[in-house]
């Protein structure tokens, strides 16, 4: 063969090897599995016909007859049945990456690619497992807004029933921080009778931790941190085991205010173990180009795929995205009119609430915020789930009553005006 035969066919091998790295985006698209066998059967047998033009690897004349079914065999069926075994060793790869590039939280890759905001955003979810805690804590009525509110929590967050939030205590948190006075404790009584609404008893008690703002307060600070840190040791252990992956998990199990998670699902697979799959993915690569002992078998390997693999193994889209810090003020509910939160409690909550029995209590007190603070807990007493939603109206904060299951009721008709009074303006229906 002519030496310009012998230019042009190595100058079309090298064109069939680089147009992949031209054309094709990283990671490249997948062909079909037909597609991809029958080009690297033609890159095989190219390969084998170019190494004989090749001096000192063979060449491509007549052969005995008696090495005609062994050529045959070497030439056509076995790099048939190795870009077979390739296709399917490619296929396995490939579905084992796309689980790491995208089976880590919130469909982001399952390694850490920023350990600053992956530990902070640990601390954030520690901070709304408290918050939880705490919209599920039974506080004083006199210091049950400022303590929640100092917080950031405006509604009830349930937390799943497995869930241990014990941490560093014999007692929970909940139970910690109950409040311990009479249950039909008023402060604004107390303060006008001392003697009739309690005494020093009452007032020795007012003294207990739980029972107090300050104290209430240093015990809210005390736990917020031992969540926080708790879930930050989490993470990191997690990926420090994983050696930097993290584990693929069932769906975020509870969410807070926002869409952040607060309770994540539990594990399907540890990251240590999909670490190990990515270590043996590359080996795997390696132990294919080391045992290709022939010219033409290293030719057909493709080696582009693997060096691209190598040196970037995420998807474009697989960015990890971390939740900004949170905004503590109280978010008002809608006004008459608007859209109604979708409930996150049953119906049955506020099925039976009744409007005679609430008004009946709320008129020995005042149409006011100390009022509206004082009869609640003797609302509580018929519909446990009843609390108060703290928002801004003008002079006056606290005049809505939300029962659960949906149920929202404005109950001071005049809020913030001179001479307001008990009324009973349903805003958001039971059921929602």
């Amino acid at each position: 063969m002519n030496k310009i035969t012998k230019i042009s066919l190595s100058v079309l091998l090298i064109f069939f090897l680089l147009i992949p790295s031209v054309l094709v985006p990283r990671p490249a698209k997948s062909a079909p599995a037909v597609v991809n066998i029958a080009n690297c059967v033609g890159a095989g047998l190219l390969a084998n016909y170019l190494t004989g033009l090749i001096p000192g690897t063979g060449s491509l004349s007549e052969v005995p007859v008696s090495e005609g079914n062994l050529r045959n065999k070497e030439g056509t069926l076995d790099i048939a049945a190795r870009c077979t075994a390739r296709q399917l060793f490619d296929g396995s790869i490939s579905g084992m990456l796309d689980i790491v590039r995208t089976g880590g939280r919130d469909g982001a890759a399952a390694y850490v690619k920023d350990w600053r905001n992956f530990q902070a955003n640990a601390e954030y979810r520690g901070e709304d497992i408290f918050r939880a805690i705490l919209s599920n804590t039974k506080l004083c009525n006199y210091i049950d807004r400022d303590i929640k509110g100092f917080f950031g929590v405006t509604s009830k967050i349930t937390l799943p029933p497995k869930t241990q939030t014990r941490i560093g205590n014999l007692d929970p948190y909940q139970l910690r921080a109950t409040c311990t006075m009479p249950q039909n404790f008023s402060i604004t009584r107390y303060q006008k009778d001392f003697a009739g609404n309690g005494g020093w008893d009452a007032w020795s008690r007012m003294l207990e931790p739980q029972n107090n703002y300050y104290g209430a307060l240093l015990g809210a600070l005390d736990e917020v941190a031992k969540q926080r840190a708790l879930e930050s040791s989490a993470d990191i252990n997690e990926a420090i085991s994983g050696e930097g992956y993290t584990a693929r998990r069932k769906a975020c199990e509870t969410t807070g205010n926002g869409a952040r998670c607060v309770v994540l699902g539990t594990v399907l697979t540890p990251g240590s173990t999909l670490s190990g799959t990515v270590k043996s993915t590359f080996q795997s690569e390696l132990d294919w180009l080391a045992n290709s002992d022939e010219l033409n078998e290293v030719i057909a390997s493709l080696i582009e795929r693997f060096v691209n693999r190598l040196l970037n193994i995420e998807a474009p889209d697989s960015d990890q995205t971390y939740s900004p810090d949170p905004t503590l003020p109280p978010t008002p509910p809608p006004a008459p009119g608007a859209t109604c939160p979708v409930p996150t409690t049953p119906a049955t909550l506020c099925a039976s609430v009744d409007s005679n029995t609430v008004l009946g209590i709320l008129n020995n007190y005042p149409p006011s915020d100390a009022g509206i603070t004082e009869a609640i807990v003797e609302v509580q007493g018929i519909y446990p789930e009843a609390y108060v939603i703290p928002h801004n109206t003008g002079t006056m904060v606290l005049d809505k009553i939300d029962f659960g299951g949906g149920m929202i009721v404005d109950v001071i008709i005049g809020a913030g005006g001179a001479n307001p009074s008990w009324g009973w303006l349903v805003e958001c229906q039971c059921g929602g």
